[in-house]
């Protein structure tokens, strides 16, 4: 998809739901949406991530920590 898009196109990526839904045992979840997300970030065409949660989230450290690690994954050049 990179491939057939123009140079200056951005993708709009959704986080998984078990990303942003399932707070318990879901590391691996998290290390492979940031291993796909690397052909679209080292290809600067990474426009945004939206993660969408239940109205139970709360934001506090616990649950802020795993998104921390997607944004160092999509900050990366």
């Amino acid at each position: 998809m990179i491939e057939k898009t123009d140079e200056d196109f951005l993708f709009s990526i959704k986080a998984n739901q078990e990303m942003t839904h399932q707070r318990e045992n879901n590391a691996i979840i998290f290390e492979t949406f940031c291993q796909v997300l690397e052909p679209v970030v080292s290809a600067g065409k990474l426009g945004c991530i939206l993660a969408q949660f239940p109205y139970s989230f709360r934001p506090n450290r616990s649950n802020w920590l795993p998104m921390r690690a997607v944004r160092r994954a999509a900050d990366r050049p």
